[in-house]
């Protein structure tokens, strides 16, 4: 993991606590990188002593990609998007559903 760069940027925004997308499958299994992301967010947690919500990211990608669709088809996007748009987007999404709803996010341990 990056701790480096990571503790750069908390060093910068000194956030409050930390929102995490948690991949699960259309099922609701869990994926190969569940468990990864949880690791993750709980050493997270453990580096920082910050909460941390780990909110369901299924379908945020394909939103992204979607609003980034219609984006380039009204013209407010020239050129083509990129998997970092995707991402970028997907992050904003995943933020906003927590935000409206902080309580439906599992918090790590």
């Amino acid at each position: 993991m990056p701790w480096a760069a990571i503790a750069k940027l908390v060093q910068e925004y000194q956030p409050s606590q930390f929102v995490v997308g948690l991949p699960w499958n259309m099922d609701g299994t869990p994926t190969v990188l569940t468990d990864v992301v949880r690791s993750f967010a709980a050493e997270l947690k453990s580096r920082y002593n910050k909460p941390v919500a780990l909110v369901d990211e299924r379908l945020s990608s394909r939103e992204a990609e979607a609003q980034l669709r219609d984006a380039r088809a009204s013209g407010m996007k020239k050129r083509r998007n990129t998997h970092a748009d995707v991402d970028m987007i997907a992050a904003r999404i995943l933020l906003e559903q927590w935000l409206e709803n902080p309580h439906a996010a599992e918090q790590a341990t």
